[in-house]
């Protein structure tokens, strides 16, 4: 079994009027010689090579362009209803491999998933706005002080450990997470990792700034970043895949607890198939906890939000209506 090494703490979003013959027979032609348009630029639409999985045919005449490298949808594939517009989410965070990680190493895959039903249970008393559904979320890479074969301080969780907990998510009715800690990769080269499992509806992705060392950053000693351009190219791989395999939307989620965390976050885009969430990361009593709220997600007028709360390192943890007197009201409530 691989080793993971680790620091000896935790890491600190018609009415239709009547319409004469004439003019409607002219607008089915124009509806017509659009269709040709389109089917003949569809044509064109590059494939993508990196998908592990072979893309579906679209429906209908066209089903996405591309708009500035980015994969758009178009009618009849019109994005879905977000998920996060009707539900919230409380998870359980870490690796079952090491429980200085998080909760998810506290006990077996059993024992975890009751205790996480038990806290989604005391959510529903007080979120009387949304659905509450449980998740796991899962370090899939975690951040090493070794470089490794390939350079990027990252150890990636094997096949049969991921395979197994989308298959526990899936029969227990929860969301699954997969969180990548960056080190010296890039969300190029690690997004098409996660593409196997991401071809399940429950399946999410989640990036951590903080180990997102760069060439110069140094591995485990420096906090790390990522900025705005970078979360851009995760989403538009996001939605690209999604488009292609025709999946309901995405989620993923940037933890932060430092305003230089994420760099140009104001260049950041929305994605019609991404829901980008940001996590208010990190540990400490409640005034830090707060404070930290303010700085990346208030100052930042982030309209989804998360937050994380930790069992053992927080002071006064924040009980769920707490959690829910938080303007805007947390989406996401992440336990490590």
């Amino acid at each position: 079994m691989a080793t993971i090494r680790l620091r000896s703490a935790p890491p600190h979003w018609r009415r239709r009027g009547n319409l004469t013959p004439i003019l409607l027979a002219v607008l089915a032609a124009v509806a017509v010689l659009s269709l040709v348009s389109l089917r003949t630029r569809g044509r064109d639409l590059p494939a993508v090579s990196i998908v592990p999985v072979p893309p579906t045919p679209a429906t209908g005449p066209m089903a996405a362009r591309e708009l500035d490298g980015t994969l758009i949808s178009l009618p009849p594939l019109a994005p879905p209803r977000p998920f996060l517009a009707e539900h919230r989410i409380i998870s359980y965070y870490g690796n079952p491999l090491a429980e200085i990680l998080g909760v998810l190493g506290s006990g077996t895959p059993q024992e975890v998933v009751a205790k996480l039903k038990a806290q989604a249970d005391a959510y529903r008393a007080v979120s009387t706005d949304r659905t509450v559904v449980p998740a796991i979320h899962l370090i899939y890479a975690v951040a090493q002080s070794y470089p490794g074969p390939d350079g990027s301080h990252l150890l990636r969780m094997d096949d049969a450990m991921i395979r197994e907990w989308v298959r526990i998510a899936k029969d227990n009715g929860l969301l699954l997470f997969l969180d990548i800690q960056m080190g010296k990769s890039t969300v190029e080269a690690e997004l098409p990792h996660l593409y196997p499992y991401l071809t399940e509806e429950h399946v999410h992705v989640a990036l951590d700034p903080e180990f997102a060392w760069g060439p110069e950053g140094k591995a485990n000693v420096d906090i790390g970043h990522m900025t705005g351009p970078q979360i851009n190219a995760a989403q538009a791989l996001l939605q690209r895949f999604a488009i292609e395999q025709k999946l309901p939307t995405k989620m993923l989620v940037i933890h932060q607890f430092l305003p230089g965390m994420v760099k140009q976050k104001q260049s950041v885009k929305l994605f019609d198939r991404v829901e980008l969430v940001y996590d208010a990361d990190g540990f400490g009593p409640r005034n830090v906890k707060l404070g930290s709220w303010n700085r990346v997600i208030v100052d930042d007028k982030v309209e989804q939000a998360a937050i994380k709360l930790f069992y053992k390192h927080d002071v006064d943890l924040l009980t769920p209506a707490d959690v829910l007197a938080y303007e805007p009201k947390p989406l996401i409530v992440i336990y490590q």
